[in-house]
């Protein structure tokens, strides 16, 4: 619940409310921990799944594009995206995954 209440997940908020299409936004941190969602994630580590591997991508950065698959926490067929989250030194710090609602586009 704290990490939706937080100052990062009230600006996620912010951003999901703005389109219709975003089901679920979280930020992840360089190890894969949620630290901030706009709605409660399915497990709150992501480091051993492809969308922050791929998007944290050992510090490097990268986006990872998953298959569309049923998500039982947005109950919904979502599309996730996911990209880095690099800091004001162009050091990568983290990764934001987007869960897009196909059925929203």
């Amino acid at each position: 619940k704290a990490l939706m209440e937080s100052e990062a997940g009230k600006h996620l908020r912010k951003i999901q409310q703005g389109e219709a299409f975003y089901a679920e936004i979280f930020i992840m941190d360089n190890q894969g921990a949620n630290v901030a969602m706009t709605d409660k994630t399915s497990d709150y580590w992501q480091g051993d799944e492809g969308k922050w591997k791929n998007s944290y991508k050992d510090g490097k950065g990268g986006v990872d594009v998953g298959d569309a698959e049923f998500d039982k926490s947005a109950n919904a067929v979502l599309q996730q995206i996911s990209l880095p989250i690099v800091d004001a030194k162009g050091k990568v710090i983290g990764a934001v995954t987007y869960g897009v609602a196909i059925d929203k586009l």
